[in-house]
């Protein structure tokens, strides 16, 4: 792997199930923001109209190991890279570790489609291409 792509926040009360750990469903949450932290790194349009205009994602595809969990106030690092660019879809490796700790707290695979603007799939942009081309999983 060439570059790796990484995003950091802190564990916050509301995120916590009854047991104290972070509910499964937040961990989503936290991949999501991963990706718009990653897309401001390679300098892809982070406000809403300018992607409207030229970069139409969405996920079609989650899939979600986990492998220990988050606490109150852990720091977690999500780590991410391109797995694969595909003509009308793109696949990110995202790894979700405790910054002090650092233990494996989950790892994902996300797959997202472009779609143009009759909700139809669409070609993976060139330019889009080139940006993550850096951080592909070798």
């Amino acid at each position: 792997m060439n570059n790796i792509l990484s995003a950091k926040l802190r564990v916050r009360s509301y995120e916590l199930d009854s047991y104290g750990h972070v509910n499964n469903a937040t961990y989503l949450q936290y991949l999501e923001f991963a990706r718009f932290e990653y897309m401001k790194q390679v300098k892809i349009p982070t406000q809403t109209q300018e992607l409207i205009n030229n970069y139409l994602f969405f996920v079609v595809n989650a899939n979600l190991n986990f492998k220990g969990p988050a606490f109150l106030d852990d720091e977690l690092e999500i780590l991410g890279s391109v797995k694969k660019i595909g003509n009308t879809s793109f696949t990110l490796k995202q790894d979700i570790y405790n910054v002090v700790t650092k233990n494996h707290i989950l790892n994902a695979e996300i797959t997202l489609v472009f779609i143009d603007n009759n909700g139809k799939p669409a070609p993976v942009p060139e330019n889009f291409k080139n940006m993550f081309i850096p951080y592909m999983f070798v």
